[in-house]
């Protein structure tokens, strides 16, 4: 398992404001476990959708996915 932490250039701070962080996984299990500890520890996680149209915006090269669309 690879967890890559970022801080997506204010993005998620603009849509989530400064009480949450926010997750991006496919994976249920991980999901429920990170929000947990997130709870238990007073830094709360917001799992964010990967949809099949952001997956067509952020075609990757060389990981699963990439910060930008490639768009200006």
């Amino acid at each position: 398992m690879l967890i890559e932490l970022s801080t997506l250039t204010g993005a998620i701070g603009t849509a989530l404001g400064s009480e949450f962080a926010g997750l991006f996984t496919n994976d249920k299990d991980l999901t429920k476990a990170l929000k947990k500890v997130g709870d238990r520890i007073h830094e709360p996680v917001w799992h964010l959708p990967i949809t099949e149209y952001h997956k067509k915006l952020i075609t990757p090269k060389w990981a699963d996915l990439t910060n930008s669309s490639g768009k200006s």
